[in-house]
């Protein structure tokens, strides 16, 4: 994870590309899972409900 996140943070491709390039992770994680792991939709999913709270509806 770390190889890819440096990879990332010098500027070479995305974070998920550079996932998917690891075999220390690809061996345990598929790339369907990769995928959902790095989605904004997990993030956002309970944004409605968060802005609610704070009355910013």
């Amino acid at each position: 994870m770390q190889r890819a996140a440096m990879k990332t943070w010098k500027g070479e491709g995305t974070f998920e590309k550079n996932v998917k390039a690891e075999p220390e992770i690809t061996t345990k994680l598929s790339a369907d899972e990769i995928d959902r792991l790095c989605s904004l939709d997990i993030h956002f999913k309970h944004v409605d409900e968060t802005f609610k709270a704070l009355g910013l509806e």
